[in-house]
């Protein structure tokens, strides 16, 4: 079976050349402190960095999966993280960036116990349910209160025309 995996990148590392961007693509992602009354970035991010990362990927676990996971996919080497916080608590529109750290894309999904092996089991298990059913349309979705997919089957709209 051949799979078409469609990837964004959103940088290359200096110095770059055309033969060595394969090995300068980055993911960059940004972690913005959404609750600064219960610990404050803007006093803790130069001392405790690590465990102000530690405690994003614990409670943003998901969203820095789908980010390694992207990082993974599209052969990025690297993955950096940028720290933002609101210039003041009141405006929503002016933010500052605090810090920004990088990590090699192999050792932070080892942090997130991802391999590509799982990522592409998951898919692999998709497949596996889908390839057997009849040609036609179908509709996966997931509903919001439980990790259950549903596959619908959809009418196709130019027989019944």
């Amino acid at each position: 079976m051949d799979l078409v995996v469609r990837c964004e990148l959103q940088a290359l590392q200096a110095p770059c050349t055309a033969d060595s961007i394969d090995g300068n693509l980055v993911e960059v992602c940004t972690l913005n402190e959404w609750n600064p009354s219960v610990t404050s970035w803007k006093k803790e991010i130069d001392n405790r960095v690590g465990l102000v990362l530690a405690s994003e990927l614990k409670n943003n676990s998901c969203r820095m999966t789908r980010v390694t996971a992207k990082a993974l996919l599209a052969g990025a080497t690297r993955v950096h993280i940028g720290f933002v916080t609101r210039q003041s608590s009141m405006d929503n529109k002016n933010h500052c960036l605090l810090t920004g750290l990088f990590y090699d894309t192999g050792v932070f999904a080892s942090h997130l116990t991802i391999t590509p092996r799982v990522l592409w089991g998951i898919a692999d298990a998709l497949f596996q349910y889908i390839l057997p059913l009849p040609e036609g349309k179908y509709l996966l979705a997931k509903q919001d209160a439980t990790p259950n997919l549903t596959l619908y089957a959809t009418p196709d709209i130019e027989e019944s025309l």
